[in-house]
């Protein structure tokens, strides 16, 4: 890729995941490059209205990157084809449902629809990035990487992170990983937080990949692993049948 636009989209990650107003120098520092070549790139995004500039020359975040994820939210393929299910789903299991990707050694959510029934849409839930080490979703994609691909993520891994019950090291990780592929989804029990549980199926691409997943969350006295044990069947019925859809388009 070039080097530009690598520089330009690190840019832009670096402002929209700190929330706040920035200099061009502690830009600069943050993303160690030359602060005239962070101007230029800065004023570059401005103009493209991805930022936006105040009166004391700091950048933050402009309403028109939204553009970005509206558009990509319309053109996922398997958010379009699994939302239907999940609408009809989330009735039954009486817990929030979530759809996530892959996003590098973690994952991110892409769809979450509230115990209620509601589609959320706030970035508070909608491009969450997961845990690889302590989320359901994340330690699902870990589980069904090609093997010669696990060691050396797992090492990459920060394991600070998590629940009372959260993986500190990788061989912890590591050893739960067979577990998973043999029951056939990931279960997150006190791991991303003191009081939430949740797991997560696997959903294959016409080619067999794993590429996606579904889940199912809630507060752990209400998503016991009792309760898990009787949902999995549920939610791996429901994959099912958005993997049939899958195998329709892509003949």
């Amino acid at each position: 890729m070039n080097n530009t636009l690598t520089n330009g989209l690190g840019l832009l990650s670096l402002v929209a995941n700190t929330g706040r107003a920035h200099g061009v120098t502690e830009l600069a520092n943050m993303a160690e490059l030359p602060k005239s070549h962070v101007h230029r790139l800065l004023q570059s995004l401005v103009e493209a209205r991805y930022l936006e500039k105040d009166h004391q020359s700091r950048y933050s975040i402009s309403v028109g990157a939204l553009r970005l994820g509206r558009e990509l939210l319309r053109n996922i393929p398997v958010r379009r084809m699994a939302l239907p299910e999940m609408m009809q789903l989330v009735g039954e299991v009486k817990a929030a449902l979530s759809l996530a990707a892959p996003f590098g050694h973690e994952a991110i959510s892409i769809a979450h629809i509230t115990p209620d029934g509601n589609l959320r849409g706030s970035m508070e839930s909608l491009g969450s990035v997961l845990s690889a080490h302590a989320s359901a979703s994340g330690k699902l994609f870990l589980a069904y990487l090609p093997e010669d691909e696990v060691g050396e993520v797992l090492a990459q891994l920060d394991y600070s992170g998590g629940g009372p019950n959260a993986h500190r090291n990788a061989e912890s990780l590591k050893a739960e990983l067979p577990q998973i592929r043999a029951r056939g989804y990931s279960i997150n029990n006190l791991e991303s937080g003191a009081n939430m549980n949740s797991f997560a199926v696997p959903i294959h691409n016409q080619d067999g990949k794993v590429f996606a997943a579904l889940g199912a969350s809630a507060q752990a006295n209400e998503l016991s692993l009792k309760r898990i044990a009787e949902l999995a069947p549920i939610l791996l019925e429901s994959v099912q049948r958005i993997e049939s859809t899958i195998k329709e388009e892509n003949p």
